[in-house]
């Protein structure tokens, strides 16, 4: 029974060391979509979060959807000067489930790899779920990122 104990401890340990639920240090709504209730990044220990290039990392974002929407697309960029195209891809089927209702709850979970081509250092980042067809922007996060 002691050890089941200290197991589950070391899991609880670890699940923090590498999964981060992100502050107002690293994340602000952009845009005016502030419906993101929390967003989760792993692996990270500190604000702001620091990935290796070509490594996966995976994101969580938990929000509330402001009206209906069938297909969505998640849009991902970087501040280098101009803004910098990281990901354009379909958020549904795979990443969320579609379609989404008026004012429910919704959790997007994406995994991707750090983009080789990005130069180190700390960047801005913007992410948008963006639904059918451009009409409707469902939320906007500026994420701070160390690239390294």
């Amino acid at each position: 029974m002691i050890i089941l104990k200290l197991l589950i401890l070391l899991v609880a340990i670890i699940s923090q060391i590498y999964c981060l639920q992100l502050t107002d240090k690293s994340y602000k709504p952009c845009d005016n979509a502030n419906n993101v209730k929390s967003i989760e990044v792993i692996p990270c220990s500190s604000e702001p979060c620091a990935f290796k290039r070509s490594t996966q990392v995976s994101v969580r974002a938990d929000f509330t959807t402001q009206t209906n929407a069938d297909f969505c697309r998640l849009e991902m960029k970087a501040q280098l000067g101009d803004w910098y195209p990281i990901s354009e891809e379909a958020a549904c089927p795979g990443f969320l489930n579609c379609p989404l209702k008026t004012n429910e709850d919704n959790t997007l979970n994406y995994k991707t790899t750090v983009d080789s081509a990005l130069p180190a250092g700390e960047r801005l980042t913007r992410w948008k779920l963006i639904c059918d067809s451009g009409a409707t922007q469902v939320f906007c996060a500026d994420i701070n990122i160390v690239i390294q």
